[in-house]
């Protein structure tokens, strides 16, 4: 999986490469000097995760179909050239019901077949930053950012039985804050093209929670009036931790990505 997501993201830049190669960056790219860029589209946001601790095994995208399309906002304010704060946020709520025809197990219980299941699926990751473009030109900037990627995950369950009063269950509740360390480079092929990218990784230990993060971003954006836009953009998350409470491990995988289209504006 992880290696496909590289690949796609890759395609998008080799393409935007392709697209745009023989234009030169004559004029200056208004995406280069906006103070404010907000950028607001669909994302078609999938999902693996799993969850080990407590003797449960848990595999949040196996009883609900978690491919969604959803909203993803995204948000930059230039303080100086060189100095910035950025935020994104996007997320899947999700939602499905169904006569269960054999018995399901959802972490320690086990649910019989005939009882009618809704289930739900809460998932959203909000990342702020801020950053620091240490080169910088008409066409193009490359920096370093320093921020929090705060995930969150809950599923959970309504179970139907004749003659029984509803039961409620939530096999994970999971949101947990983690630092972040990435770089961004954006290059203005034109005054009309631009490229934006941006990978992150980081590993660490710090009190209750042990484990990696890492995130990439690739996109092209074609400016439609100076400062209106759109684009297409691949965004991927992961992370693999390990959280201790009470000297009860439990760890926590998953992968967040998905394509996405978007209306940029820009200030």
């Amino acid at each position: 999986m992880k290696t496909n997501v590289f690949v796609m993201i890759g395609g998008v830049l080799i393409a935007g490469l392709l697209i745009v190669g023989s234009t030169s960056a004559q004029s200056r790219n208004p995406s280069l000097d906006e103070t404010i860029t907000l950028r607001l589209g669909p994302l078609w946001a999938g999902l693996d995760a799993n969850v080990k601790g407590l003797g449960q095994d848990v595999k949040v995208d196996e009883n609900i179909d978690v491919s969604d399309v959803d909203v993803s906002v995204y948000g930059l304010w230039r303080i100086t050239p060189q100095w910035r704060l950025e935020a994104g946020y996007s997320g899947i709520n999700k939602s499905a019901g169904d006569t269960l025809d054999s018995r399901v197990k959802l972490g320690p219980v086990t649910i019989p077949a005939g009882v009618s299941l809704a289930g739900s699926l809460e998932t959203s990751v909000l990342r702020v930053a801020a950053g620091y473009a240490f080169l910088r030109s008409d066409s193009y900037e490359f920096g370093i950012d320093l921020g929090i990627n705060i995930t969150s995950l809950k599923e959970s369950f309504r179970a139907t039985i004749p003659g029984v009063a509803p039961v409620n269950l939530t096999s994970i509740d999971v949101t947990e804050p983690l630092p972040t360390v990435g770089l961004f480079y954006n290059y203005a092929f034109s005054e009309k093209w631009y490229l934006t990218s941006r990978a992150g990784l980081f590993a660490f230990n710090i009190g209750d929670i042990d484990g990696t993060i890492y995130d990439v971003f690739g996109g092209i954006e074609y400016r439609l009036w100076e400062h209106v836009g759109f684009g297409a953009a691949y965004t991927y998350t992961s992370a693999d931790l390990t959280i201790s409470d009470s000297g009860v491990k439990t760890d926590i995988e998953y992968d967040y990505y998905g394509p996405l289209l978007y209306i940029v504006v820009g200030f």
